[in-house]
Formats: structure tokens, sequence, C-alpha cells
């Protein structure tokens, strides 16, 4: 262990640590948010597929 690893971080250090975590989630919220609207389109794309499908298998169209 170095003897700077041993030192308390300074105020400005923290303060930055915090703005940076800050950043991060809301980087990850913004993931989140994206990953849950791609599910939702490809749900929906393969919903319409399926009933695409069984419309032909039925010979409706």
């Amino acid at each position: 262990m170095s003897i700077a690893a041993a030192l308390p971080l300074s105020e400005a250090q923290l303060l930055g640590m915090q703005a940076e975590l800050r950043s991060l989630r809301a980087d990850m919220r913004a993931l989140v948010s994206r990953s849950r609207a791609f599910k939702a389109a490809v749900g929906k794309r393969r919903d319409e597929g399926m009933i695409a499908k069984l419309r032909r298998q039925l010979g409706l169209g």
C-alpha cells in the first residue's frame, strides 16, 4: 500500500467523486431506459410477426 493510498481524500476529491457518481448514475438510467424501449419494440415486432403467421395459417391474409 502506498503512502498516498493511506491518506484521507480531500474535500475537492470527494466532490469530484460525487459528481462522477451522479454522472454514472444518469448514464445508467439512460441505458436502462433505452434497453427497456428496445425490449418493448422487439416484443411488439415479435407479436406482430406471430399474428401475421397465424393469419396466413388460417388463410386470412
